[in-house]
């Protein structure tokens, strides 16, 4: 299975219907144009698919949806993060269930957590899971950040499989990648601005809400790595770095911004789960006129 860990494997927005529902036939074809550009998988229901607040339903219904979409065409991560552990258990059998490949955990979150406490967590999260696990690294957003050794460690267990790192600290993911070299272990970046940095350092590959936008944006960096034009990569990866500056329009979370582009381009409508606002249809509009400024 970890063979399959390598490469794009973008984190997908969840469109939803502006009562919070899922946006289904949008979707499908977000997926479908990932797969179709040549990414690996999808991973849904993290961060930018906001997972830890939509509807259960609506968890369910994704996931189900994104199985059906991806099928033997690419492989399926589900990130199961909650504040409960109840709820992130019935998001790992929600996985389950609906055939997924991997669950991506994330910390425990809103109170600070020990380095033990955390290994201990991800332990009992691995040990419960039927699925291989991944570990979600995004101190940003849990307020813990998963230490070095904690990663050596955990990548020592038999259903700890990988790890998407969302930290930003180049300087610590250099050393998960090179200290767990020696493991079946999948190491992925998951902020978009460090993804030639990461693969020149030795990522499995990226995690990135970029190929939302478009996939090829991501994989041409791996294209051109593998060419040997380092030079046209990195020219990319500043490209997509400017592309990551709309995504904190308004000082807004990544959630609003990105649905506000992506719906002005024509892939989903512009609503968002928990208690983010909506861009109105001139702000969506601006973000899309500062996109196509930076990919033209």
């Amino acid at each position: 299975m970890n063979e399959c860990l390598k490469g794009s494997i973008p984190a997908m927005i969840t469109p939803l219907n502006e009562d919070g529902s899922l946006d289904e036939n949008s979707y499908r074809q977000l997926i479908k144009r990932a797969l179709d550009g040549g990414c690996q998988g999808v991973m849904i229901l993290g961060s930018c698919g906001e997972g830890v607040v939509v509807e259960q339903k609506t968890f369910e219904q994704a996931v189900e949806t994104a199985r059906d979409e991806t099928k033997d065409r690419g492989v399926l991560i589900v990130s199961t993060g909650a504040a409960s552990v109840q709820r992130v258990k019935e998001n790992i059998k929600t996985a389950y269930r609906h055939h997924a490949d991997y669950v991506l955990n994330i910390p425990p979150m809103y109170f600070d957590e020990t380095q033990e406490a955390m290994g201990d967590y991800f332990v009992r999260l691995a040990e419960y899971s039927e699925l291989p696990t991944m570990i979600y690294n995004i101190p940003s957003i849990t307020r813990n950040n998963v230490g070095i050794q904690t990663l050596v460690d955990l990548s020592a267990h038999e259903n700890i499989v990988g790890l998407k790192d969302s930290s930003g600290n180049h300087i610590t993911f250099q050393r998960v990648v090179h200290e767990t070299k020696e493991q079946d272990f999948s190491v992925f970046v998951g902020r978009a601005p460090l993804i030639c940095a990461s693969l020149q350092m030795g990522a499995a590959g990226s995690m990135s809400p970029i190929p939302n936008l478009d996939p090829r944006l991501d994989l041409d960096i791996y294209h051109y790595l593998e060419q040997g034009e380092t030079q046209k990569a990195i020219d990319l990866q500043m490209k997509i770095s400017r592309i990551t500056g709309l995504f904190s329009y308004k000082n807004m979370s990544i959630n609003v911004n990105l649905k506000g582009l992506l719906s002005a381009l024509g892939f989903c409508r512009p609503y968002t789960a928990g208690f983010d606002p909506v861009l109105s249809e001139q702000e969506c509009m601006l973000l899309k006129d500062r996109y196509m400024e930076i990919v033209q």
